[in-house]
């Protein structure tokens, strides 16, 4: 048996999409998007799939300079630099996009790590880098946006503290696409760490719907990684402890990427989170 709520999407975000198992009868109850929503599902889907491509075309390119990489790595220990790959594979990443793309860059006062503006959109894209074996989990299913890097909200489903994005789900008449290019990586030799080299154990793009669409997929927010306090806070207001003031926001929130969260609902053929190559 088929149930199918019609209406506003906006009025029924509430109701959440769910399968019940009885004997043997299946009761679907199916949330019916509205025109935009789809159209802005169907926006993020074109972009994401052109970068997912254009990324596994430059992978012998990509590879090749890991390869160079490796031998320089000692010079990050002049620095104490933890992670050593950050600021090499963000250039990186952000090199291909500019050569092969001729799209404006979009200047903006706050943003993703690179920002585009094409006929019909607003890109944002930032490069990600964790350690394998993070303690707290970080390099699992899950992305870690700040404000200025995502149109989606929500709340810490821990302790119920908001995260309030910086940037609109629109600007310009033109919507957002957030998109994060995400690598894992770990030292081959532990005890040696630089002079051993470094391997990669993921390699992704990740995706997170605009804000228009969170009455489809719901809070994603699973905690938070930093909070700040909002501008405006009074001084007096401000302890420490950022995490236990009544004040303070998330800075940093740790958004699922589980599947049966942020799987596409409105569109086909792709996902939010795909394996670029492997190493």
């Amino acid at each position: 048996m088929f149930l199918v709520v019609r209406g506003n999407a906006a009025i029924v975000s509430k109701i959440q999409i769910s399968i019940i198992i009885s004997n043997t009868s299946v009761v679907f109850l199916y949330l019916l998007a509205d025109k935009r929503q789809i159209e802005i599902e169907e926006l993020e889907k074109k972009y994401y799939n052109f970068y997912l491509e254009l990324l596994r075309e430059n992978e012998e390119y990509i590879k090749a300079q890991f390869q160079k990489m490796s031998g320089r790595l000692e010079l990050a220990e002049t620095y104490l630099l933890e992670n050593v790959i950050a600021i090499g594979f963000q250039e990186l990443i952000r090199s291909i996009f500019f050569r092969n793309t001729d799209y404006d860059v979009y200047m903006l006062p706050t943003s993703s790590d690179t920002s585009f503006e094409s006929s019909d959109a607003i890109i944002q894209i930032d490069i990600k880098t964790i350690k394998s074996g993070d303690i707290y989990g970080d390099d699992g299913m899950r992305i870690i946006p700040h404000p200025n890097q995502s149109t989606y909200p929500g709340v810490n489903e821990q302790n119920s503290k908001p995260f309030v994005p910086a940037l609109k789900t629109q600007i310009d008449n033109k919507i957002y696409v957030t998109f994060f290019v995400r690598l894992v990586w770990e030292w081959v030799d532990e005890t040696k760490k630089h002079s051993s080299g470094i391997k990669i154990s993921e390699f992704t793009l990740d995706s997170i719907p605009n804000g228009e669409l969170e009455p489809i997929y719901g809070n994603l927010i699973i905690g938070a990684k930093t909070y700040m306090y909002p501008p405006g806070t009074a001084k007096e207001d401000k302890i420490k402890n950022k995490a236990n003031s009544p004040h303070s926001i998330i800075d940093a929130a740790r958004f699922t990427m589980e599947p049966n969260k942020t799987n596409p609902r409105l569109t086909t053929g792709w996902t939010r989170r795909t394996t670029i190559f492997s190493w």
